[in-house]
């Protein structure tokens, strides 16, 4: 809505042919339903260029059209920033549609396009990002248009954006560096301050180069008004005068053209001191947010080195202590257990030792054969003889502790009571021998000293008690025996110590002789080596164990410190980008108030070229108060003069003719 020369065109020089089915939308809510109304009766293709696209609805639009009709070719290229992948793009790739991303490469460049082609017949073009943000919150606008050659150039643009965009990859957001948080948001508003400056030079020429008396502009109103009765057909007239005189006052003289002049570049310099102050604010702020971002940044490193040193100190102890004593452990048993497989050799006999232990062992036994013997015929024997020689008149020899006949006497008694007399021998020496096969030590011994008191006691007290009663057969003893005689017969102490020392000997003898053999018995050695190595192998592996949960508590620290390393690298890398962050954006900031102070001052020097050309440029703003204060004035006499009725009939009237005016002489409000 301009007034771009200060000659009016009453006239449209010619009309261009309307295409049909075209149009144009205003409303965020509307628009949104025309794309979705569209999406819906797609047919061949949907193509969609988008800065921003983060509005689910109109998504699941897309998805549901591409699952639904595997037909319809969908292509979608979209800005890579960070905003384009909160929704699940993925699901539309899974469906056969294209998506892809375009990476503008310029430091503050972007992929600006948002326009939807259907059908390659319709085209949807404008400011409307696919967002619910411009859906609910923002002024948009879009054309809806059919002309073939608007859809072809279109057509064509999205194919280059196509071909020079990368596929969507839905993890590739974290490679994506963190930018301005809404790059249109900021583009507006510099936009809008340059609008607004160019609004306060426009409003501060326009109060220097005309004034006028709204009052009397009214009064002149209602005058004309009263003159003519109320007329509306007289309304185009008075317009025209109006605007004659509009024209008329903002001519300027030399003299107010230096007072605006300087007026402007005063305007200049304080809007760039404004300028100049925001930008240092801006940059303070900055500042202060990045430092409080670094701050805590480091103090979480500091908890991450703290918490890292901790477990390298525990994970050092741990290797240094439990674990090098377990290892150390493990190897000694196992050189314990190759020892035990190495030590198969066979210790040769000292025959020195060996043959005299043999000799002495044979002369023992035969003691222990003609002792044992003797006492045997004593005790079993013995009082009988002694009786029988009574009965026959013979002399009864005097009663010893040891028979040297004793074997002879019981072969003349038969084979079978020299059976019984040998056996004793055999039987006392065969249970030594046994004993000698009991490994525990003590145990052996402890039944030794039960064996030699039950057998060699009981001997010795049976030879002399059977020596006793002789001698009371023989009148030489007075009263008969009876138990407790025992510890004050000589005889029992005789036979039980030659026992004694008979039993012992051999005990000692025979044992001697068998370690010799044990030791080179292969059978043996082996069984009680494996026993040993048996033993040494589950120690290790009980060893073998716990070194496993000990490393396996190391490998979770080492995990732990590895996931605080990555942490630690992490605050490392963010305390970097907050100084990339704040250095881009510091350099931003300088940027565009440059661009503004750059701006401005192209837009001051414009005017003042105008101003000094006297070539105006005025939003017909300024036209329509006037022309509005001017019918106040004819609103006022249409109901001073006239019932109200009438009054208002004539001001709808008035109303017409100010409409057709406006379209005949002033540019179309939406230019």
């Amino acid at each position: 809505m301009e007034i771009s020369t200060l000659i009016p065109k009453w006239k449209s020089n010619g009309k261009a042919e309307p295409v049909q089915n075209q149009h144009s939308l205003h409303v965020g809510e509307d628009i949104f339903k025309l794309i979705t109304s569209s999406i819906e009766a797609a047919e061949k293709s949907i193509c969609v260029a988008a800065s921003w696209f983060t509005d689910m609805d109109l998504f699941n639009a897309l998805l549901s059209k591409a699952e639904k009709n595997s037909h319809v070719a969908i292509k979608v290229v979209l800005d890579a920033n960070h905003n384009n992948y909160y929704l699940p793009f993925k699901k539309l790739v899974d469906t056969g549609a294209v998506v892809k991303m375009k990476t503008v490469r310029s430091a503050y460049g972007k992929m600006h396009s948002k326009f939807c082609v259907v059908d390659d017949l319709k085209l949807i073009s404008g400011s409307y990002n696919w967002s619910k943000n411009a859906r609910n919150n923002n002024d948009e606008n879009v054309i809806y248009t059919e002309d073939p050659r608007l859809v072809s150039e279109y057509l064509e643009q999205f194919n280059h954006l196509l071909e020079t965009a990368e596929d969507f990859d839905p993890d590739n957001m974290h490679k994506i560096e963190d930018e301005e948080t809404d790059t249109v948001a900021n583009s507006n508003e510099l936009e809008k301050s340059i609008a607004d400056y160019e609004q306060l030079l426009d409003k501060l020429i326009y109060a220097q180069v005309h004034s006028y008396d709204d009052l009397k502009l009214r009064s002149m109103g209602k005058e004309r008004c009263e003159n003519c009765s109320g007329f509306a057909g007289n309304i185009p007239q008075e317009l025209d005068n109006v605007y004659t005189n509009f024209l008329r006052d903002i001519k300027v003289a030399n003299e107010k053209k230096e007072m605006i002049k300087s007026s402007l570049q005063e305007q200049l310099e304080r809007s760039k001191g404004t300028l100049d102050l925001r930008a240092q604010n801006d940059i303070s702020l900055l500042e202060r947010e990045m430092d409080l971002k670094n701050h805590q940044e480091e103090r979480e490193i500091a908890v991450v080195k703290s918490e890292m040193v901790i477990l390298e100190t525990q994970i050092e102890n741990i290797t240094q202590g439990e674990k090098t004593n377990i290892k150390d452990k493990i190897e000694a048993n196992e050189a314990k257990v190759e020892e035990l497989k190495s030590n198969n050799y066979r210790p040769k006999i000292a025959w020195y030792t060996f043959v005299p232990n043999i000799i002495f062992l044979l002369l023992v036994m035969t003691y222990c054969v003609i002792f044992y013997s003797s006492a045997a015929y004593i005790l079993i024997f013995s009082q009988d003889d002694a009786k029988e020689a009574r009965l026959m008149g013979r002399q009864v020899a005097d009663p010893e502790i040891f028979d040297g006949d004793a074997i002879f006497k019981s072969l003349e008694r038969g084979y079978i009571s020299l059976f019984f007399v040998l056996l004793v021998p055999v039987f006392i020496m065969a249970l030594i021998f046994v004993l000698n096969k009991i490994e525990n030590k003590w145990g052996r011994y402890s039944l030794l000293i039960l064996m030699i008191v039950l057998v060699d006691g009981f001997t010795a007290y049976k030879v002399a008690e059977s020596i006793y009663n002789i001698d009371y057969l023989n009148g030489n003893e007075s009263i008969p025996w009876v138990m407790n005689m025992v510890w004050s017969n000589s005889n029992f102490y005789l036979v039980f110590v030659f026992g004694l020392l008979a039993l012992l000997t051999f005990e000692f003898l025979l044992g001697n002789i068998m370690k010799v053999l044990d030791a080179r018995n292969r059978d043996i050695k082996y069984f009680k080596t494996k026993l040993e190595i048996d033993s040494w192998k589950q120690q290790i592996e009980q060893l073998k164990s716990q070194l496993a949960e000990v490393n396996s508590e190391i490998n979770d620290r080492h995990a732990a410190l590895t996931n605080y390393k990555d942490d630690l690298a992490h605050h490392e890398r963010s305390i970097q980008r907050n100084e990339a962050e704040k250095e881009r954006q510091q350099h931003a900031i300088e940027e565009s108030t440059n661009y503004q102070k750059s701006v401005f001052d192209n837009i001051t020097h414009i005017n003042i070229t105008r101003i000094e050309n006297e070539n105006f440029t005025f939003s017909t703003i300024y036209v329509l108060d006037r022309i509005a204060i001017f019918m106040g004035g004819w609103a006022d006499a249409l109901f001073e003069q006239f019932a109200v009725g009438i009054a208002e009939r004539k001001s709808r009237e008035a109303e017409e003719q100010v409409g057709r005016w406006r379209s005949l002489n002033l540019k179309s409000e939406n230019n």
